[in-house]
C-alpha cells in the first residue's frame, strides 16, 4: 500500500511498482488508508512522512503497536536526507526507508529485498 498526499507521487510510484509486478493500492488520506486496511492486508506500507492528517512516523508507530498490523512492513518514503530518514525509521520502528530524491528507481529493488529478507 502506498500512502502519500501527492497525486503525482502516488501515480509515478505506483506505476514503477506495478511495472515491477507489485499489486499496489494507494491512499491519499487517513480515511482512505483505514478503508483499504479493512478489506486488504498488504505486505508493505510505503508511507510519506509529511502528511496533513498523520505523518508517516506516527502512522508507523500506530501500525507497529496494533496487534492486527504489528507484522506489517513499513517503509518511510520522503524527501528528507537519508541520515534523517534513518534516524526517524529507527525511532518509530520502520523496517526501511527510501529517499524520494532518486529513490523511485530503487522502489522495486528495495521492497523486493525487504520482502525476501523478512516475509518470504
Amino acid at each position: 500500500m502506498f500512502f502519500d498526499d501527492s497525486e503525482l507521487c502516488l501515480a509515478f510510484g505506483s506505476e514503477v511498482l506495478i511495472r515491477a509486478g507489485f499489486d499496489v493500492s494507494t491512499a491519499r488520506c487517513l480515511v482512505e488508508f483505514d478503508q483499504l486496511l479493512l478489506g486488504w492486508q498488504p505486505d508493505v506500507v510505503l508511507a510519506d512522512i509529511k502528511m496533513p492528517e498523520i505523518d508517516g512516523v506516527a502512522l508507523c508507530r500506530h501500525l507497529k503497536q496494533s496487534p492486527r498490523t504489528t507484522r506489517l512492513l513499513v517503509v518511510l518514503f520522503s524527501n528528507l536526507s537519508p541520515s534523517h530518514l534513518a534516524e526517524l525509521a529507527a525511532d518509530c520502528g520502520a523496517d526501511a526507508y527510501i529517499s524520494k530524491t532518486g529513490g523511485f528507481d530503487l522502489l522495486p529493488v528495495t521492497i523486493s529485498s525487504l520482502c525476501e529478507e523478512i516475509l518470504w
